[in-house]
């Protein structure tokens, strides 16, 4: 480990203090980022024939085309003979139509609408059944303290109703702290149920909506997709399975000062329908690049951003377009690989421009690339990873890298000289100290990268507004995006990188 970090630090210190590689062709600054041929990109990502990009999909295809294009529009070198296309194999994962769950009320069955009253969970498992529903707490068995919402109910070929634990009433048990879903459904799996009915707390189920799309990553909140159908229901469903004098908030009072399970019969049936499309399928990386000056040379600079999003939802329809998340980055890498193409770069290092799909599915494009690289990894001498550049309602900039370890006063220089692009209304804010060694829980492809020991630098810009208004939802459209924004964003990663590379 350190014999490989001094080799990383060396390779740093060259790139960033030593290395007048990179210069352009007449002496002068570099080009600007064109705004509107931005725009232009961001709008075509987010067409409806590309339906949201899904890694796996036709439209995912179609937009992997649409990049390829664009690559050899600039005379980029492909990935491979005449292909742009680097191919791989994704996991997938698609909830189909027909969705139902139905609950039964005063002898007549109730059909329940998706996304008003309940959501599948997850990584739920798929089955068509109808069976009793019996409340099952909190779904906690905890020995030492003498707490088991299962001992005196049977869920054995039944479907266990479980209170969503966002507030403890109880302690948790040690093995709730990593997998507190996971826990529960295995707990839920031994006492024989044959179905999970999450119920949500006081605000939790908008949550778990945009959770819900966590679904497309693969890694969801069980460790492995469960072997049942498990949905998740607002409270106001529950509440409405309750007596008049009992409630949500009362369940919880009562456990909280028994520390005992509150008994509770439901005296009702459910009927559920979940159908589950988990066939892996095939996906690409778009790759192009610059030669170096020495075409024999195997080091080379990365430039890298996901252009795959959430797809579309085949039970309502709704398209998650994915314009901030993350087209506007595709855009702007485009961009940058004109001005460098249009300025005669010249350069001892390979500069390879990488569309990563797969990055909604544990990061499966980024680690198929590092697997099977251009150039060999270990002469990779830098990753710069953007994404959501250019919403309008950005206020911080921030930025997370692991070339602070590595040569910190060469990293602290180019942050310094960066920030002169950036207007006063917008920080940028270091991460750096605070994830370096957290970013394994960052879903960036710049995180395999590190994983490879590779120097990375990772933009994004932040807002909270953005963060639980737009994103992962259908309305993060091309209208949410500044033009200026974009600018100011592009200029600001183009001054990185020309500090990086001269």
């Amino acid at each position: 480990m350190k014999k490989c970090c001094t080799a990383l630090l060396i390779s740093f210190m060259v790139l960033l203090t030593l290395m007048p590689s990179l210069s352009l062709a007449d002496g002068g600054r570099i080009d600007k980022i064109d705004a509107n041929n931005a725009m232009s990109g961001i709008e075509a990502l987010c067409n409806s024939s590309f339906e949201g990009r899904q890694s796996g999909t036709k439209g995912n295809y179609l937009a992997a085309q649409w990049i390829s294009k664009q690559f050899e529009a600039l005379s980029l070198k492909p990935y491979k003979e005449n292909s742009y296309l680097q191919p791989f194999v994704t996991s997938y994962y698609e909830i189909l139509p027909p969705l139902e769950l139905s609950l039964q009320k005063d002898d007549a069955w109730h059909a329940l609408e998706y996304q008003e009253d309940f959501v599948v969970f997850p990584g739920s498992g798929e089955a068509q059944l109808e069976g009793e529903l019996v409340f099952a707490g909190y779904g906690i068995a905890y020995e030492a303290i003498g707490y088991d919402d299962y001992e005196n109910i049977d869920v054995k070929g039944k479907i266990a109703v479980i209170n969503d634990l966002h507030y403890n009433p109880i302690p948790r048990p040690p093995e709730m702290d990593d997998d507190p879903y996971e826990y529960r459904l295995q707990n839920a799996l031994a006492h024989g149920a044959k179905g999970i009915i999450f119920v949500a707390q006081i605000g939790s189920f908008n949550k778990m909506m945009r959770r819900m799309m966590d679904r497309k990553r693969v890694h969801t909140l069980f460790q492995d997709n469960a072997p049942i159908p498990v949905l998740y229901i607002r409270e106001k469903v529950f509440d409405q399975l309750l007596s008049p004098e009992t409630s949500l908030n009362d369940i919880y009072e009562w456990v909280q000062e028994h520390q005992q399970p509150f008994e509770l019969k439901l005296n009702t049936k459910a009927q559920i329908n979940v159908t589950i499309d988990t066939m892996p399928r095939a996906s690409h990386n778009v790759i192009g690049y610059i030669p170096a000056v020495k075409e024999n040379t195997q080091k080379s600079i990365v430039i890298g951003t996901q252009y795959d999003h959430l797809g579309k939802d085949l039970i309502n329809q709704d398209v998650y377009h994915g314009a901030v998340w993350s087209a506007s980055g595709v855009a702007l890498m485009l961009e940058i690989a004109r001005i460098l193409q249009e300025s005669s770069w010249a350069s001892n290092y390979h500069i390879v421009f990488i569309a990563f799909s797969g990055n909604e599915t544990n990061l499966e494009g980024s680690r198929h690339y590092l697997h099977h690289p251009l150039f060999p990894v270990k002469d990779i001498q830098l990753m710069f990873n953007f994404n959501a550049v250019g919403t309008i309602l950005c206020s911080n900039w921030m930025i997370i890298s692991n070339t602070y370890e590595y040569h910190p006063v060469a990293y602290r220089d180019l942050i310094k000289h960066s920030k002169a692009y950036l207007s006063h209304e917008h920080r940028l804010i270091d991460l750096t100290r605070d994830h370096l060694y957290q970013s394994a829980r960052l879903p960036i492809d710049a995180d395999t990268f590190h994983q490879s020991k590779v120097p990375f630098i990772y933009i994004f810009a932040y807002d909270a507004c953005y963060e639980w208004q737009y994103f992962r939802t259908p309305r993060d459209t091309p209208d949410i995006i500044s033009p200026e924004l974009i600018r100011e964003s592009g200029n600001f990663l183009l001054q990185l990188i020309q500090l990086s590379l001269d």
